[in-house]
């Protein structure tokens, strides 16, 4: 995963916004070494999410996830509201990065099974 680019493209799309400026914060007294053990808690949480890929994304455990997943993002880099998390579904599953990232460190179709996760969270 290129971080730099990652904080780059972060910056440019969403610099102005709160839940950007709460991640800067947040982010500006950890060490390399911290930000990759939050990195690699992240893709713990994917890893579950791989575990259970096959079953339905509406299902208690799938959801189940994409609180845990909620639930972290607010603790450790912005306040992870339903619109955020929609948004970060969206990128997820879009093929790009984020799905190439997600599926090397959790199985192929993670990124997507997570992305119709957090959709069917969002759209209670």
């Amino acid at each position: 995963m290129d971080n730099i680019n990652y904080a780059q493209q972060a910056k440019m799309r969403w610099g102005e916004t709160d839940a950007y400026k709460e991640y800067e914060k947040k982010n500006a007294g950890r060490s390399a070494a911290e930000q990759d053990a939050l990195n690699g808690q992240l893709m713990d949480i994917f890893r579950e999410f791989g575990a259970v890929k096959d079953g339905d994304p509406a299902s208690a455990e799938a959801q189940m996830l994409v609180q845990k997943l909620q639930s972290f993002l607010t603790e450790h880099y912005y306040h992870c509201t339903a619109e955020i998390l929609s948004g970060l579904g969206k990128m997820y599953g879009s093929g790009g990065d984020f799905t190439k990232n997600i599926d090397a460190a959790a199985g192929d179709g993670t990124a997507e099974f997570a992305a119709k996760a957090i959709e069917a969270r969002c759209a209670r």
